[in-house]
């Protein structure tokens, strides 16, 4: 696929040029690869206003699972503190009209290793802080 290919596939799957995986959501024990990536897709489908309303079918065909699937995985996400979901609702009847998924990009600092960092030749000097 030349890049050309690539720009205009972006644009036409109202995503961006790329997915992001925070090194939080990768090195989450708890999320299988299919959850990890799909948060991925979400970012990717994330607008200017740092949302999408991708529905389930939308988010399973992007990853290559069902509806079904992708819905599971979403509660997982949401579940481990990765994403965050607002549903809009049409009144008396209860009528779902659209749900936001919000990626939810937390900082890793204190979370991935209680141990200090090994030193290394690319370990800064103390006086550079952490």
């Amino acid at each position: 696929m030349t890049r050309d290919e690539i720009v205009q596939v972006s644009r036409d799957e109202a995503g961006g040029m790329y997915i992001v995986i925070p090194s939080v959501v990768k090195l989450d024990a708890e999320l299988p690869l299919s959850a990890q990536m799909l948060y991925g897709i979400i970012t990717w489908k994330c607008n200017k206003n740092a949302y999408t309303w991708a529905t389930n079918r939308e988010l399973g065909e992007a990853l290559g699972v069902s509806a079904k699937r992708a819905s599971a995985l979403l509660s997982l996400l949401e579940q481990r503190g990765h994403i965050e979901t607002e549903i809009k609702y049409k009144g008396e009847t209860n009528e779902i009209l659209c749900r936001y998924i919000y990626p939810i990009m937390k900082s890793a600092k204190g979370s991935l290793r209680p141990d200090p960092i090994p030193k290394n030749r690319d370990t800064p000097p103390p006086e550079c802080g952490d």
